[in-house]
């Protein structure tokens, strides 16, 4: 009776990774498709990764600084990621502030929201915080802004709206739940 099994929950596998950790794998992943965009489309891609990039850490820094008023995770690399995906998606002709009103709606709404309660489908996993959102915040972001401001994105961007929004409406059934959620509470 030596060899016992036990019954604990995820992860059951535990490494030296951190979420900066991940974060950063994935940023230095990114980063080949950032040069070519920049080779094949020219310098704006480079200042339109830096507005989103920046805004996103931005808005996540002050949210917690003055919103949450609790321990600053900005080092996590979270919202750089946020805004480097917010602005791969993005056309390159857009306007600054809807680059920044995006990235506003992508960390405020629906990065940071987790922070300011648990959602009870919020998953347990060694980056939990990373994945309590209630939905994708980049894709919500991006549908917001198309919605919102859809003279200033192209017609093909305004064509793929209707597959991002199929890709959203799977998220749809957790985001009721947040409402919910955050009324009830």
């Amino acid at each position: 009776m030596a060899n016992k099994f036990f019954v604990s929950p995820s992860p059951h596998i535990h490494g030296e990774q951190t979420t900066q950790k991940i974060m950063a794998d994935v940023i230095i992943a990114l980063l080949p498709a950032l040069c070519v965009s920049t080779v094949v489309y020219g310098w704006g891609v480079l200042l339109l990764t830096a507005i989103a990039v920046a805004s996103c850490v931005l808005f996540e820094f002050l949210i917690q600084k003055f919103v949450i008023k609790g321990p600053l995770t900005i080092c996590n690399l979270s919202a750089a990621l946020t805004g480097l995906l917010l602005a791969f998606n993005l056309p390159l002709g857009l306007p600054w502030w809807i680059v920044v009103i995006g990235a506003f709606v992508a960390i405020a709404f629906f990065s940071e929201s987790n922070k300011l309660c648990t959602p009870s489908f919020a998953l347990s996993t060694p980056m939990r915080k990373s994945f309590q959102r209630p939905a994708r915040p980049v894709m919500l972001a991006i549908s917001i802004s198309l919605v919102s401001f859809p003279i200033s994105f192209p017609i093909f961007s305004q064509l793929l709206f209707f597959l991002l929004l199929q890709y959203v409406v799977i998220d749809f059934v957790f985001v009721f739940d947040f409402i919910h959620f955050l009324f009830i509470v």
